[in-house]
């Protein structure tokens, strides 16, 4: 996590919660929207960017661009999956 407005004290806990769950849900092997995955998580629909925001993180956590599959569905519509081993 970065950029100017990043503050761990304020931010850290929340955004590896969510970055984690992202990640749960993304490592299944389906192929999600990013509203899907807000849907899956739990989160509401005004954190759509923020769960871009989290897919984008883990290309660059795993410093692989193949850490996250995606596929044009429509227009604007993307679908993401991810390929990391999550444990158990």
């Amino acid at each position: 996590f970065g950029g100017s407005t990043y503050d761990p004290a304020r931010d850290g806990k929340r955004l590896s919660a969510q970055q984690q769950a992202v990640l749960d849900v993304m490592s299944s092997g389906d192929w999600f929207t990013i509203p899907q995955v807000a849907e899956a998580i739990g989160a509401p629909p005004e954190s759509l960017n923020a769960i871009g925001a989290r897919i984008r993180d883990i290309r660059k956590i795993y410093n692989r661009k193949d850490a996250v599959e995606r596929r044009h569905v429509s227009g604007g519509l993307w679908e993401y999956r991810a390929h990391i081993e999550v444990a158990a």
